[in-house]
């Protein structure tokens, strides 16, 4: 099978449960880094706030983030493994819903 073109380089995976107060910071973070060949699959871990509503509207104004929803908490691995089974990235990283990066950490 040849390289797609259109497949990103990396896949950043975000684990979310009840991170409505962060996860805007995280991904603002993720998107001003240098390296743009990303995309981001936000997994919302059964939330009881709005973070998966956050989540969906970075992706409305950026391609390049989605979000999917899990309807009952399973815990952050059990997130992190959803995610991987959305990411179409060459390789996968993990970034916490609150925490962020440097604009060169990729």
């Amino acid at each position: 099978m040849g390289e797609d073109i259109a497949r990103p380089r990396l896949s950043v995976i975000v684990p979310a449960f009840n991170a409505a107060r962060t996860i805007s910071q995280t991904l603002k973070s993720l998107q001003t880094q240098i390296m743009p060949d990303w995309e981001c699959v936000v997994v919302d871990d059964g939330s009881t706030d709005n973070t998966y509503g956050i989540a969906r509207a970075f992706g409305e104004r950026d391609p390049r983030i989605w979000a999917i929803r899990l309807e009952k908490n399973g815990g952050a691995p059990r997130a992190f493994n959803a995610g991987l089974d959305h990411a179409q990235g060459k390789y996968v990283v993990a970034l916490a819903a609150d925490d962020y990066w440097l604009e060169d950490f990729l």
